[in-house]
């Protein structure tokens, strides 16, 4: 598994949201336990996009929004993470 991120938005994220940064949720999708809702409302034409909710290291409990993206070849599945929140601010 791949992971991707816009580093303008990871900039912006930090700013917006207590400090987290996008590269910190990548642990928890390698490591699992996180539950996982699908985004009907968000879902456009890059994507289906989800949110998982599962904890990280400094900063608890958090929500992430994600698109996945699965290919035909398993080591090109790329995990593109949009942004990261606390929970709390769901």
């Amino acid at each position: 598994m791949k992971y991707e991120w816009d580093e303008g938005k990871n900039i912006e994220n930090q700013i917006n949201h207590d400090g987290i940064s996008i590269e910190e949720v990548v642990p928890m999708f390698e490591r699992g336990g996180y539950d996982v809702a699908f985004d009907g409302d968000h879902t456009d034409h890059q994507g289906d996009r989800f949110h998982a909710f599962g904890e990280i290291e400094h900063h608890g409990k958090i929500v992430a929004v994600f698109i996945e993206y699965i290919y035909d070849n398993p080591e090109d599945d790329t995990i593109r993470i949009i942004s990261a929140r606390k929970q709390d601010e769901v």
